[in-house]
């Protein structure tokens, strides 16, 4: 099976897959507003800080990392004036936008694995002037991609 989300429904499948093993195929997080980066000096929400050891250790880095994990943005959702857009601090220290908080977060768990020599499972998938639009993100080309019936980037 797969697990698809778009927008709250990406943020809660990414800290889902954070803490909860799953047997899903991949799980895609479309467009979140945020992301919880994997990193412990950001408290939950926005990062594993504050966490009981058990859930914000190395050990549950190194698990989210592995997970199968797909960051798909739509490259046209660069709002940064939205109602509906995380506003607060912990989520500009991610970047001005949806796109550029996908884009970090994903490049910091890369480098993150890299460094480590962990398992990383993740990808992430753009697709070209799609904005905030959940339905316009799961019926375009790059949809396959994201779910891993494609090439990776």
């Amino acid at each position: 099976y797969y697990l698809l989300g778009h927008s709250a429904g990406g943020q809660f499948l990414a800290r889902y897959v954070a803490f909860c093993p799953t047997e899903a195929q991949r799980v895609v997080a479309t467009n979140p507003g945020s992301h919880l980066f994997p990193r412990t000096d950001w408290k939950f929400g926005y990062g594993f800080g504050a966490l009981p050891a058990e859930l914000g250790d190395e050990a549950a880095l190194r698990r989210y990392l592995a997970a199968p994990l797909t960051i798909y943005l739509g490259t046209g959702d660069i709002q940064t004036d939205s109602a509906n857009l995380d506003k607060s601090p912990e989520a500009l220290l991610q970047g001005p936008h949806r796109l550029a908080r996908g884009r970090a977060c994903f490049e910091f768990a890369q480098k993150l694995a890299a460094e480590r020599g962990w398992t990383f499972n993740w990808r992430k998938v753009e697709t070209p002037g799609i904005a905030h639009d959940g339905g316009g993100m799961f019926a375009a080309p790059e949809m396959a991609e994201a779910l891993g019936w494609g090439g990776a980037r």
